[in-house]
């Protein structure tokens, strides 16, 4: 073989792999193009406009932070679009990876589809998609959309993804509202929510400052990598207005593993749409 033959070889070789790689991406993301198609197609039912008389029975700190936060003469979104970008990591001692991420919810029935691209190395992203449908969680993410790094669905999964659904409620805080929601009183500062949905129900505890905002929420979650029930928190450090309504927009996910605890996740939203035109 001549070097000129073998160096046509290994051309031909590189471009098929390389056309192959696009393929497959391409090929993944026409994936979650149908999921996302597929969440937002579910029967989401205008659930009205949220009524002062809707806060009397819930407790006091819930209260003072939905008034403050304007819901109060607004309606409850079917569907709700956020980007966001941070920093994520999949372990204490591993390196963080700037991550980029759009995000769809549906309020009724309850449910969401985050697609992310997380950046590993240079020249190396790890792409994928968590969500929860009908009452399941499942989660696929791939290295350059083709190896696969973290698959999952189901079992205890489908609670530690409705409790990340109950949390990030706070960018909507009208669906709270909800009869699929249940309020009880902790104390001055604090209250816990219970979410009901596809027969199975999460509890968390929000916690409130001197000001009614929302500054944390602390619950007990499934950790998939773990493999076991964890103490979790979202403590929040920034806050913004989108479509008029006063949200929390920047902090952080903690993990306490044993007597420890690290932060794996520290975002910002970037965007928030209320009933979005989506084509």
């Amino acid at each position: 073989m001549t070097r000129r033959t073998f160096l046509l070889i290994l051309g031909a070789i590189a471009a098929a792999a390389v056309g192959f790689a696009a393929w497959t991406r391409r090929s993944f993301q026409h994936q979650i193009d149908r999921e996302i198609a597929e969440l937002l197609a579910a029967d989401t039912e205008p659930a009205g406009i949220v009524q002062e008389s809707d806060l009397q029975q819930l407790p006091e700190p819930v209260q003072a932070w939905l008034r403050a936060s304007g819901v109060v003469g607004t309606a409850i979104p079917s569907v709700v679009r956020i980007r966001q970008a941070g920093e994520f990591r999949l372990g204490a001692d591993e390196d963080w990876m700037p991550y980029h991420a759009t995000q769809y919810y549906t309020t009724n029935p309850p449910g969401f589809l985050w697609n992310a691209t997380m950046r590993m190395a240079p020249l190396i992203d790890i792409d994928g998609r968590d969500r929860y449908t009908g009452g399941v969680g499942d989660i696929e993410m791939r290295i350059g959309s083709v190896v696969p790094v973290a698959t999952a669905s189901g079992g205890d999964l489908n609670s530690g993804a409705l409790l990340r659904y109950l949390n990030e409620m706070m960018w909507f805080p009208a669906a709270l509202v909800g009869s699929n929601v249940r309020w009880e009183p902790v104390d001055d500062t604090h209250a816990r929510a219970t979410l009901t949905d596809a027969g199975q129900s999460v509890s968390a505890v929000f916690a409130f400052d001197a000001q009614h905002r929302l500054i944390d929420m602390t619950a007990a979650r499934w950790n998939d990598t773990e493999e076991l029930v964890l103490p979790w928190s979202t403590p929040i450090d920034q806050w913004g207005v989108f479509n008029g309504i006063e949200i929390a927009t920047g902090g952080a996910g903690v993990w306490k593993t044993g007597p420890d605890a690290y932060t794996y996740i520290r975002l910002h939203l970037t965007e928030v749409e209320y009933d979005p035109s989506i084509g």
